[in-house]
């Protein structure tokens, strides 16, 4: 799985995205379940979760944008496939 974080500004408001593309055998693997999850001193747990799209892409939009000084809270995606979990 490889996962990239995006900070997007829109109408002025920063915007926190976690994106990325789910991969099988070097290929997309389109309609994977992909689960956002939130690990941080107050909660840990799953947030939401998405079927990939037809080229294995997905994005979610985090809750707040991630800032070590003022929350220390790290944000990350999993995939099930064949019964075991990948993170990235």
């Amino acid at each position: 799985m490889n996962v990239g974080k995006e900070v997007a500004l829109l109408k002025g408001m920063a915007v926190a995205e976690l994106r990325g593309n789910v991969l099988l055998a070097e290929g997309p693997f389109g309609s994977a379940p992909v689960t956002l999850h939130r690990v941080g001193p107050e909660a840990s747990g799953p947030l939401d979760s998405l079927r990939a799209g037809p080229d294995g892409s997905f994005a979610f939009r985090l809750p707040n944008v991630p800032d070590p000084a003022v929350r220390q809270e790290v944000y990350f995606a999993s995939v099930r496939h064949d019964g075991v979990n990948y993170f990235g």
